[in-house]
């Protein structure tokens, strides 16, 4: 019997050459051969490509060829991954997908470059799409989101920064039980949920040209199985396994954020005796593996990995309720099957 990592394995196989090699293509174009190297890296670090995955499938589920929608699924993956690397900028983070960072690899202002490089990459695609006035306003409206989650993301660290904007408007300052989960909700629908929800709307889009209800549906499918996916994310950061991540575990007890699902559950449904006990951990200037240990602890006492389960699989069954009106194919069971494979995903 396959499992949901199997399937999603086959769906890659179909696609994942293409996409790489349309990357490749875009991020390549007029590049100085002694800085392909540096360009290339994000993308041949791996990833799982689940995005532009989403993308092609759509247009399949709506009876055109995956190969027509091909620029729309390189926007998104290209939004992604120049969302990563100032994410990783921003964060100070020396690792992902288990190597070192681009900023790590090659420097600061290299990657800051490289950055750049990606915006650029991203308009070679949108012009090169479907409907190209359409994809640009979407894609920008997208990363302006994107952007947004991240200022919140910032503003949710309990400490750790000295930005006179962030000592100014940080979160924990005003923080209360009725409003953090309002608030994170807030931040993961425009971080992540946003960008999934691109990804859903242009593969439907490469099929049908202008927004109509099955557009409609596809961005609501993205979006609750991006809210899903963030969910899972932050439980793997605190529950999962390196090897099988790619990210060091524990790593936003370290980076002191309050944004995390797990986190959020606690602040919301503690004692205060644990809420002030996390709180405490959180803004230390530097968290041991011992203050980890004790957060996790707390965690457990509260339910947390099986709220955000539950949580997670609530959005999902949204997801899969959204796309009921679309015609019975392999291409929507396969949609489903990646919408749960988020769910019960161990990396």
């Amino acid at each position: 019997m396959k499992t949901l990592s199997n399937i999603f394995a086959e769906v890659l196989s179909r696609y994942g050459e293409h996409v790489d090699k349309k990357l490749e293509d875009y991020l390549s174009r007029m590049c100085n051969r002694e800085f392909i190297e540096v360009i290339l890296y994000q993308v041949k670090t791996g990833g799982k490509r689940i995005r532009p995955v989403m993308t092609l499938l759509f247009t399949e589920a709506l009876g055109e060829e995956f190969t027509k929608a091909l620029p729309e699924a390189c926007v998104v993956e290209l939004i992604h991954e120049y969302s990563l690397i100032f994410d990783d900028i921003i964060d100070h983070s020396v690792v992902r997908r288990g190597k070192p960072t681009l900023w790590k690899k090659f420097g600061m202002n290299f990657a800051i470059l490289a950055g750049l490089w990606y915006r650029e990459a991203i308009e070679e695609a949108i012009l090169e799409s479907v409907n190209p006035s359409l994809v640009a306003k979407l894609a920008s409206e997208t990363m302006r989101d994107i952007i947004e989650g991240e200022r919140l993301d910032i503003l949710l660290e309990a400490s750790g920064r000295e930005d006179p904007y962030y000592l100014e408007q940080r979160i924990i300052s005003r923080l209360s039980r009725e409003t953090i989960d309002q608030i994170y909700l807030e931040m993961i629908r425009k971080k992540t949920a946003a960008l999934f929800k691109l990804s859903c709307m242009l593969g439907a889009l490469a099929a049908r040209k202008m927004i109509d209800d099955y557009v409609k549906a596809a961005a609501t499918y993205g979006e609750n199985v991006g809210i899903a996916f963030q969910l899972i994310d932050d439980l793997l950061d605190i529950y999962g396994e390196f090897e099988k991540f790619g990210k060091e575990i524990g790593k936003d007890v370290k980076e002191h954020k309050l944004g995390n699902a797990v986190i959020v559950n606690i602040l919301k449904n503690g004692k205060q005796e644990d809420v002030e006990k996390v709180l405490e951990i959180l803004t230390k200037n530097n968290i041991s593996e011992e203050d980890v240990k004790t957060v996790i602890e707390i965690a457990d006492k509260y339910g947390s990995r099986e709220k955000v389960l539950e949580e997670a699989s609530r959005y999902v069954d949204l997801a899969v309720k959204a796309i009921s009106m679309f015609p019975e194919s392999e291409f929507k069971r396969k949609l489903i099957d990646i919408a749960k494979f988020v769910v019960y995903r161990e990396y």
